[in-house]
């Protein structure tokens, strides 16, 4: 059997391999033994100067660059990381947390039970908030438009299921959510006919946007013009707006009427099936 046997350049110690790839790897890279690499990889953690690469690495190397910061409430020095923008020491930020914690919790969040467009609304002169809102639509506008939206080149969900995004025909009137179904439904039963559209040349608004607007339905026995709204949507600025306008052509002709008024459909049918509703596709 061939013994494999080389020494180390170090300390002239004897090294034995077992297989002749390790002898020969040992060779070309010439290795020292086992106890000299074990003293240079100490040497190299205790700090001291390295003999394979001729450089210090210390512990104090590897830790990052820290500054003295005087917090600004208790003037106590602390070391921070360069990196760090710190204003207030740990001690005093935690304090600080737990105050504005209390503070919610006693008096509530100032945007509980309310929108940051309602706030700005209460907060803020009427100019700034408005151009607030309006560049703030704009923004989500343009990051949902085209490929960006998710539902962009997805089927429309098919299920028959009610919900108030439905849409399509009932007695040929045709209706745009379930607000209007449940509107006419209620219409049928008090008066016993139905209104016409009122989405034509007859009831068009001009808006100070330049765009148009027609309210929902016309009632031609009474002359009441009828908008079907969400209670929620009454103080939205674009429905007041538009309320304003139909006023000033109609005056006490134009109603606006929310589901305050009438039963919603969903909760007196359970199925569209039950009306003989022509559905939209997509309904």
């Amino acid at each position: 059997m061939e013994i494999l046997l080389r020494k180390c350049p170090k300390c002239n110690g004897e090294i034995h391999y077992k297989t002749k790839a390790a002898f020969n790897k040992a060779n070309l890279s010439n290795t020292n033994c086992p106890a000299c690499s074990r003293k240079i990889s100490n040497s190299l953690r205790k700090g001291q100067p390295s003999k394979l690469k001729g450089q210090t690495i210390s512990k104090s190397s590897r830790k990052p660059k820290t500054i003295p910061i005087t917090c600004g409430t208790c003037n106590e020095i602390s070391l921070y990381a360069k990196m760090k923008t710190v204003t207030f020491c740990k001690r005093c930020s935690a304090r600080k947390h737990s105050k504005l914690v209390e503070y919610n919790k006693q008096n509530g969040h100032p945007l509980k039970d309310t929108t940051f467009t309602e706030h700005w609304i209460k907060t803020l002169p009427e100019h700034e908030a408005k151009l607030k809102i309006t560049n703030f639509k704009q923004k989500r506008s343009a990051a949902f438009t085209g490929i960006k939206n998710p539902q962009f080149g997805k089927p429309p969900k098919q299920t028959p299921v009610v919900s108030q995004g439905c849409n399509g025909y009932w007695f040929d009137l045709y209706f745009r959510s379930f607000y209007e179904l449940s509107f006419l439904v209620w219409f049928k039963q008090t008066h016993g006919y139905l209104p016409q559209t009122a989405e034509t040349a007859e009831f068009k608004i001009p808006l100070p946007t330049g765009k148009n607007y027609f309210p929902d339905f016309y009632d031609p026995n009474t002359q009441i013009v009828y908008e079907i709204k969400p209670f929620s949507k009454l103080n939205d600025p674009d429905n007041i707006c538009k309320f304003n306008a139909a006023k000033n052509i109609f005056g006490e002709k134009f109603k606006v009427v929310t589901e305050k008024d009438f039963s919603l459909v969903y909760k007196t049918y359970t199925t569209l099936e039950n009306l003989r509703v022509n559905r939209h596709p997509r309904c």
